[in-house]
């Protein structure tokens, strides 16, 4: 939720966020995919806190990786 989004009290602002490279040489290893992570975690973190989002809308200030169920 966030002051700057009218409504987004009873029903909060859904943003989503991706991070896509046309083409690169860099393998795909787990160290890059989370180096990738943490680019995309640090630009949203640094959104939300600009728009205000309550409790920076759930988000850590250091991301977490842990492996999908």
């Amino acid at each position: 939720m966030s002051p700057r989004f009218n409504g987004s009290q009873e029903r909060p602002a859904r943003i989503r966020g991706s991070l896509r490279f046309n083409a690169s040489k860099l393998p795909d290893t787990p160290a890059i995919r989370e180096a990738n992570l943490t680019v995309l975690h640090s630009v949203t973190l640094a959104l939300v806190k600009e728009l205000g989002c309550a409790n920076n809308a759930g988000l850590s200030d250091k991301p977490v990786f842990q492996p999908k169920r």
